[in-house]
């Protein structure tokens, strides 16, 4: 979607593709763009673009056009012929939308489910739709992307004749699916008290309990207090109804986080309320939460993760706070030793094996491996190590560690990041993509098609960087060769023949004096007054860029700042 510029251009530097001076420190891999800073002004730039007026939430805003669309795609599902036929602003704008691609640039992925009995994997895009491949055949097909699922959700569990069931959350609530997706059922029973406070269920697990149990967590705004509190809910009817049966004291960003034990049939919940200065690990029985240790810390009030693990008759308890300390419990939180500090910062991303309670895991920009317990880890690769050998090195920014029993008891992981899907039989000691092909999950900043050669497509990606097709006019989807990685935005073309100005975020322009051949120069905007947080700056073509080698890149501000 194309935004309007003219608000946030403060002011304009015109750039000639001939001036630009080669840096010497340019590299052919950006680093990677997602450490915590940037992470910030990514955040900044995406509430800058969506802005509305003083007290209205754009998400809300996004959330109702999420449904409106849906409602569009659900009128067309009697007639397949229409289902790429749209019309926008009253019959102004058609069109007969084709997918393109791409077919091999597979974007971040989220939460992913198992079903031993079907050997079937199931994912959720960053975008929010459900994804599906039985694990050993490697063949992805969309599930669903009429609905725009919480990407950090997706729960699996068996009705009495073993076949699936999928529980997703959408708007605010749960919803099941008893056919891999194709039809949404809404479940019963959240009523959220104010039901513009921001309701969400962030967490769900389920166990093999007489009932089959279902746990929800959910962060609701409650009016008695008139403050946020977490609700935990339970279904005894395997997703159909729910019902609320605990109110935790608080509903504190990050201070509380829910734990299915593997191996186990106990659902546990780790408080770092900031209330108090103890750390209180819980755990649910039928329709009981119940404390089960309450200890003094000096983590109370931190950000806390909760992972653990049933190996014989010994669980084994890994709490994470403020993605930097790691701490483990083998009685049951009466007491925490200390393990380490990690040597980076994990992006909320934590987990321990269902086979061996020394081996631990956390990734953020990378991803880690500890065999001693968390008190050391080892590297599973490097970030740049992915472009050499995409088939067996782990892609940059870590999104999902997950652990699984197949059918015949065999242990395996799957890790989800900025570049897809990956499984290792072996503890992360080696890896394998599984979303080299028809994984469509990229997610792209600025897409442009060459007007004169219209064979030439280019694309501006998220995490995997500024790509291309030079035949684009094949039917089909497309693959896309990635011509050079990181985070790439905005593109123009300007001159005759054309020649292409591609974005990277900091103000970098890359310059290809011909678009289907390898990078000439590139320069940064110098200053410190960059628009849009410094993310990804507006470059945009001139009146006379049809023939000047030419565009427009935004700089400064409405006081004379520098950039």
């Amino acid at each position: 979607m194309r935004k309007n510029f003219t608000a946030i251009f403060l002011g304009l530097i015109l750039l000639a593709g001939f001036s630009i001076k080669k840096s010497a420190t340019h590299s052919s891999m950006p680093a990677p763009t997602e450490g915590d800073e940037n992470q910030e002004k990514r955040r900044k730039y995406f509430e800058l673009i969506h802005r509305a007026a003083p007290g209205t939430d754009w998400q809300q805003i996004e959330a109702e056009n999420a449904r409106q669309i849906r409602a569009l795609k659900e009128s067309f599902s009697d007639d397949p012929a229409r289902l790429g036929d749209y019309s926008f602003a009253n019959g102004v704008v058609q069109g007969d939308w084709e997918e393109r691609g791409s077919d091999n640039q597979a974007g971040n992925v989220r939460a992913v489910a198992y079903d031993s009995l079907t050997d079937n994997l199931y994912v959720v895009s960053d975008g929010g739709s459900l994804w599906k491949r039985p694990l050993s055949s490697g063949t992805w097909t969309l599930q669903n992307n009429v609905f725009r699922f919480r990407n950090s959700i997706i729960n699996l569990v068996h009705k009495p004749d073993n076949s699936e069931r999928i529980l997703l959350v959408s708007d605010g609530r749960v919803y099941y699916t008893d056919n891999e997706g194709a039809t949404m059922v809404a479940s019963a029973g959240f009523n959220f008290p104010v039901s513009w406070g921001g309701n969400q269920v962030v967490a769900i697990a389920s166990v093999n309990d007489a009932s089959k149990s279902i746990y929800c967590l959910a962060r609701v705004w409650d009016n008695v207090p008139w403050q946020p509190r977490y609700w935990v809910y339970r279904s005894t009817d395997l997703g159909l109804s729910f019902t609320k049966i605990h109110s935790f004291s608080h509903g504190d960003d990050g201070l509380l986080y829910m734990n299915k034990m593997y191996n186990s049939n106990q659902v546990y919940f780790l408080d770092s309320r900031s209330t108090t200065a103890n750390i209180d690990l819980w755990t649910v029985n039928g329709s009981t939460v119940n404390l089960v240790n309450s200890v003094t810390s000096t983590e109370s009030g931190k950000k806390c993760i909760l992972k653990s693990t049933l190996i014989g008759a010994s669980p084994v308890f890994y709490a994470l706070f403020e993605n930097k300390r790691l701490y483990r419990s083998a009685n049951n939180g009466a007491s925490w030793t200390f393990q380490s500090t990690l040597t980076e910062t994990s992006w909320d991303r934590l987990e321990v094996s269902n086979t061996d309670p020394q081996k631990v895991y956390y990734g953020g920009v990378d991803a880690y491996r500890s065999t001693d317990g968390g008190v050391s880890f080892i590297r599973v690769n490097g970030w740049a190590e992915y472009y050499s050998d995409p088939q067996n090195k782990l892609h940059a920014d870590m999104m999902e560690f997950a652990s699984f029993h197949r059918g015949n008891g065999s242990s395996f992981m799957i890790i989800n990041n900025h570049g897809g899907c990956y499984i290792s039989n072996n503890d992360m000691v080696s890896n394998t993509n599984l979303s080299m092909a028809g994984l469509r999950t990229a997610q792209y900043y600025d897409v442009l098609t060459d007007q004169r050669q219209p064979n030439r497509l280019f694309a501006g990606s998220q995490d995997q960087g500024f790509q291309r097709n030079l035949t684009a006019t094949s039917p089909g989807v497309l693959d896309f060769v990635q011509v050079i990685s990181g985070d790439y935005g905005y593109l123009a073309l300007s001159g005759n023949p054309y020649h292409l100005w591609t974005q990277y975020p900091g103000g970098a322009l890359y310059y290809y004096n011909n678009p289907s051949a390898g990078l000439s120069s590139n320069w940064t905007m110098p200053g410190s007054q960059l628009p849009n947080y410094g993310w990804m700056i507006p470059v945009v073509n001139t009146a006379f860029s049809q023939t000047e080698n030419e565009v427009w890149m935004a700089g400064g501000n409405i006081k004379g700042g520098t950039g």
